[in-house]
């Protein structure tokens, strides 16, 4: 369900088709001021992030396709919290807040967190 708080107006906004699974693990977030959705497609492995680019006709985008195999921990244990200018900030195992550096390699597998930025001490 939507707000638009200046018209008060209430909506549902429709979640993305193609290899979103509804049944999965996933959820709602906000990142850069737009409303996404995290969702772990076909193993707890990998990250799909999806952005909804026009709300009034509900087209949404998937930005990303993250490898968390490093991280030997599935979805449940990880959480996207931020995202700027190539990095994310993600919870993991709620121990730590961690900016990750996000490469982009579509030949290889699409996109996988190369390095910790910083331990965010």
């Amino acid at each position: 369900m939507t707000k638009r708080l200046t018209k008060e107006e209430f909506g549902i906004v429709v979640l993305p088709e193609g290899r979103f699974n509804r049944d999965g693990v996933w959820f709602l977030v906000e990142l850069k001021g737009m409303l996404s959705l995290i969702d772990s497609p076909e193993d707890d492995y990998s990250m799909d992030i999806w952005v909804l680019k026009d709300s009034k006709n509900y087209i949404w985008a998937k930005e990303y396709t993250i490898d968390l195999s490093m991280f030997d921990l599935g979805l449940d244990f990880i959480i996207l919290l931020d995202h700027r200018e190539g990095e994310i900030l993600m919870d993991v195992n709620a121990e730590s807040l961690e900016w990750w550096h996000v490469i982009f390699s579509p030949a290889v597998y699409g996109c996988f967190v190369s390095r910790s930025v910083s331990p965010f001490a």
